[in-house]
Order: C-alpha cells, then structure tokens, then sequence
C-alpha cells in the first residue's frame, strides 16, 4: 500500500439566478483533489498510483484523486402555496489503475417535486428521484424512488 499524505484542495463556485417572479435557477460547480470525502456520495480521497516503470517492480504512492461535481436545479412558484424543484447533479471522480474495480467512478442524481404549503407553519409534498452510481469496472446501478413529506414548524408563527 502506499504510504505518505497530500494535500487537497478544492474550488467551489455555486449561485442562482432570479428568473421569472419568485422561479429561481441554482447552480454549483465544484472541483478539486482530495475532497471526494466532502461530497454526499464522493468515494475515495486517496489511492494509489504507480511510480515505478512498467517493467520494473511495483512502487505505489498516494495520490489525491481530482473530482468534478455540477449541479443545476429549477424552482418554480406555482402560486402562493404551490412549488416545484426539478434538477439534476452529478459526481465524477478520476480514479487510477491501481484502484479496486468496485471504486465509485461516476454518481448521478435527478429529482422533481409538488410541495403544497397551506400555512407558513404547513408543508406537504410529494417527489421523484432517481439516483445512478458507476464503478471503475463500468458495472452501473439505478435507483429510482418516490418520497412524500410532510413537516410541521413548530416555531413558525401563524
């Protein structure tokens, strides 16, 4: 295995964009070495990575894996009450050779919502998501689920 430390580092740029009334577009891109531990579903920070030439005995030493995350979602009031979010995001980690081939290489995420919110203190909604993950190997696996919400604000005032 190999042994030693590296630093990483990461740029973050996220924002969003007011468009019509209240509908907003969200944004974010991140990028960096080393961070994947910092994403929801990231995989590894550390692996190793040949050194040594191809026709000499094997030395490894760790190398900070470089990541790639963007997301983009839409918010849309219906109305007063009525929301919809709808938006994809998605994570790409650079993995080496000398990684197991069950490593997290690529995840993909989508979701799109109806939330109701009859008072300030009310919110109910229902939503769809859809989640992918890749390995190294390529061998891939879908997800797709249904959550319903509801959430009560005690400390909202009526």
């Amino acid at each position: 295995m190999p042994k030693g430390s590296r630093l990483g580092w990461g740029i973050n740029a996220s924002g969003h964009a007011n468009i019509f009334g209240d509908d907003k577009l969200i944004g974010s891109v991140v990028y960096g070495e080393g961070i994947a531990s910092y994403m929801n579903d990231g995989g590894t920070d550390l692996a190793p990575k040949r050194i040594s030439p191809t026709n000499a005995p094997i030395q490894l030493k760790a190398r900070a894996l470089p990541l790639l995350g963007v997301m983009a979602y839409y918010e849309h009031h219906w109305d007063d009450h009525w929301t919809t979010s709808a938006g994809y995001s998605m994570t790409k980690v650079d993995n080496t050779n000398f990684q197991s081939t069950s490593s997290y290489r690529r995840g993909e995420y989508a979701s799109v919502n109806l939330l109701y919110t009859p008072t300030k203190s009310v919110l109910i909604g229902a939503e769809f998501l859809w989640g992918k993950r890749i390995d190294l190997s390529r061998a891939s696996g879908n997800d797709p689920r249904i959550q319903l919400s509801a959430k009560y604000d005690f400390s909202a005032s009526l």
